[in-house]
């Protein structure tokens, strides 16, 4: 008998006095004990599923049948507890979440961009080197470090100055960030520039990292701080170098605004 059983109380129940009296009591009462039983483990094993708000409903059904407040099933029909005689839901199964693999296609994009913003190590004959190989052009070296706001504020006019003189003028980005510590190598400086970098939208512009320590190289520069701007013209010839010794009139340091881009126009008009 299961509580399908339930439903034939209640129906009992509501057939009235002469349906009640072709039943025998002690069958009535083993079926109300039964469902008692019964409502009772389903209710502890909602409990645990967090299903409980349905069953508040089901002790009125019962007491419906007869009119009466049931009485507790006694110990030979519930005993047990019902939570050990009732075996519980298995609790609902999740799928794991599936990870889309990026498309094949993307993949040599994604790896020629990282390479475009990986800074290539350097020292200042290195930097000389470079600057050489594009003697016809102009160009344009931007010395910076992530550690200086000024140079992180200014170098988004490099990057546009690469895109709109994409044939006549070449951009370099030679970062100092390395400080000479000796736990931390240049290599420990490569994921904040190339995250800078990224952010910048630079991937036009080439990228050098000093390998030597910054107080070594800015003397080996006779350099005093950053940002410092040099800028070639088209024989290889430094034409000018901004720097904390010629700030831009009205401003605190260089600006490309008021001094660099007008020296590289006026350097593209002299062809």
């Amino acid at each position: 008998m299961q509580c399908s059983g339930l439903g034939a109380l209640i129906a009992i129940s509501q057939a009235g006095p002469r349906l009640h009296s072709r039943v025998e009591p002690s069958r009535i009462e083993v079926l109300r004990e039964f469902c008692l039983v019964e409502r009772e483990a389903t209710m502890v094993r909602n409990i645990r599923m967090g299903r409980l708000a349905g069953f508040v409903a089901l002790p009125l059904l019962i007491v419906g049948c007869n009119g009466s407040t049931p009485t507790a099933p006694n110990s030979s029909m519930a005993g047990a507890t019902a939570a050990d005689d009732v075996p519980l839901d298995p609790p609902p199964q999740t799928e794991p979440p599936v990870v889309s693999e990026p498309i094949e296609s993307e993949k040599p994009e994604s790896a020629e961009m990282d390479s475009a913003l990986t800074p290539r190590m350097v020292d200042w004959a290195g930097v000389q080197t470079e600057v050489a190989k594009h003697a016809g052009k102009v160009v344009v070296l931007d010395v910076w470090s992530t550690a200086c706001e000024p140079c992180m504020r200014e170098f988004p006019y490099l990057v546009t100055l690469q895109a709109d003189h994409p044939e006549d003028v070449v951009c370099i980005a030679f970062s100092v960030d390395y400080a000479g510590i000796k736990s931390k190598p240049p290599e420990f400086y490569l994921p904040r520039v190339t995250e800078f970098l990224a952010s910048q939208k630079a991937e036009r512009v080439i990228h050098l990292m000093s390998s030597v320590a910054a107080d070594d190289l800015f003397i080996e520069m006779d350099l005093d701080s950053i940002p410092a701007i040099y800028v070639f013209d088209r024989d290889g010839k430094l034409s000018k170098r901004f720097d904390n010794r010629t700030p831009a009139e009205g401003e605190e340091g260089i600006s490309y605004p008021k001094q660099v881009l007008p020296l590289v126009a006026e350097l593209l008009g002299s062809r």
